[in-house]
Parts: structure tokens; sequence; C-alpha cells
């Protein structure tokens, strides 16, 4: 508890290695088995430890540190009146934006999806709640910006967070890159590229909703939403030669202009006038 209480951060990202790709690997190895043996077959139910790492973390060094109070506030802020609505609607809107603007930037804006446009509206909707709820939405944010960025912040400066919170972000799916073939669909130049300027966006979603938590899942969710979306609606284009990775690296480039428009509406300190000015006993 004294190091956890001494350094914070350390431990927290310590901890989201740990249970996601320890416990969680225990976790996904035990469940497969049980599935196995009971004849069953529920998706996403054997890697949901692993999934749920980096928020797993936060309550679990928060505990801590800070006790139920302290758990139940990081809770409260899914629940938190999440500023404007506008807010929400480009956390929700503006990853399918680019997503479908980088699509018609390499040549595929006259494809037409299978099962039609509003097959491909009802795969997103429902892509969208899924992860949300039970995916990288939950079960990343709040240890990401609930936790880790807010600590950071205080001692290093909002801009300074975002940037390892990026960096934690993205060795967090390290692994995954170097055990599951996660670069076939997302290779891996492009995919850190992305990272910095996500994170950004995501900063500044949290504290434009006043440290609220509920803006950054919806974004998070919505971004990921979008890449399974495009997989449904274009299950050919993934063996396609010429689709990664410059698919990927024209993704990177408008996410870039994004943050950097962001920048120029806000400044360097991503809306952190609008931060709530929380304080608790585990930061």
């Amino acid at each position: 508890m004294n190091l956890a209480r001494r350094y914070p951060v350390t431990i927290y990202v310590i901890s989201a290695f740990l249970i996601t790709y320890v416990l969680g690997l225990a976790a996904y190895l035990g469940l497969s088995s049980l599935q196995a043996a009971l004849g069953t077959e529920i998706d996403g139910l054997n890697d949901s430890v692993m999934r749920f790492g980096p928020s797993l973390a936060a309550v679990f060094v928060l505990s801590l540190v800070a006790g139920r109070s302290g758990v139940t506030e990081l809770l409260s802020r899914l629940v938190r009146r999440p500023g404007p609505v506008w807010l929400l609607l480009a956390a929700v809107f503006l990853p399918p934006f680019i997503v479908v603007l980088s699509f018609v930037f390499r040549g595929y804006g006259g494809a037409a999806p299978d099962g039609g446009y509003a097959a491909l509206l009802t795969s997103f909707a429902v892509n969208l709640a899924a992860i949300a709820l039970v995916g990288a939405g939950i079960g990343e944010e709040l240890g990401w910006r609930g936790y880790m960025l807010p600590r950071l912040a205080e001692r290093h400066g909002v801009m300074l967070a975002t940037f390892w919170v990026a960096l934690a972000w993205l060795l967090w799916h390290g692994p995954a890159f170097l055990l599951a073939d996660k670069g076939e669909a997302d290779p891996f130049l492009p995919f850190a590229a992305i990272m910095l300027p996500l994170s950004m966006l995501l900063t500044w979603a949290y504290y434009r909703s006043g440290e609220g938590l509920l803006a950054p899942v919806l974004m998070h969710a919505s971004l990921n939403a979008s890449f399974y979306t495009l997989v449904d609606a274009y299950p050919a284009l993934e063996a396609e030669a010429d689709f990664q990775p410059g698919f990927d690296w024209t993704l990177a480039g408008l996410w870039w202009l994004a943050a950097i428009g962001l920048i120029f509406a806000v400044g360097p300190r991503l809306g952190a006038r609008f931060s709530s000015g929380r304080q608790d006993s585990g930061q």
C-alpha cells in the first residue's frame, strides 16, 4: 500500500499489464476450457478480463490508496453530467466520420457495403453499444483517462500527461502484436502514429466534460466500433493487398489533422480550463 501511495501511476501501469496478460490470460485459458467442456460458445467471454485490464487496474490501485470512496468516486464519473450535448455527438460521430473520410480518400467510396447502408448503420449501433459497455470503452477508460491522466497532469501538465498516457496505451497493446497477430488488421507503425492524436482528443473530451468519463468512453467505443463495422460491411477488404497499411496511414494523417485543429481551437492545455478541480486522497 505504501508503494501504491508513493508511486500511484507506476503501480497502476504495472497492474494494468499484470491483470491483462497474467490474470487475463489465465482466465482466457480457463474459460476456453470450460466452454469447450460444456459445449458452449459465448462470444467475447473468454477474453473479458484482458479487455478490462486497464480499468480493473484503476479500481485495484484506488482501493489500496483511497478505499471504497475512491473507487465509488471513479465509477460515479461514468454517470456524471457529460457537458454539452454536442460533445457527446462529437464523441460518437467523429471517429466514423474520419474512418469514412479515409475510406473515400483511399478510393473505396463507391463500394456498396454488404447488406446495404441500413445494415451498416445497424452494425455500427450494435458495435457501439457492445464496445461501450463491455469493451474498450468502460474496459479501458476508467484507467487511462479516469485514473492515469489526471494524476500525471497534476505533476507534469496536461499535454505531457497526454503523451505519457498515449505511450502506456501503446505499450499495453504490444503483446497483442507480438502474440496475437494484431498487426495483420492493424499494422504497428500507423497504429503507433495514431495513439498520440487520439489521446489528445480523448484528453479534451475528458476535461471538456468536467472530468466525466462518458464522453471518453463513447469516443473510444466509437473508434473501435467504426473499425468493426468496416470489417462487417466490407469483409473482402482485409484480403486486398493494397488495403493495408495505406488505409491506416491515411487514418493517422486525418487524426493528426483533427488533433492539430483542436490545439488551435482550445490551446495546448486541451480544454483543462473546463476541469472540475476534483481532488481525492488517491492522487
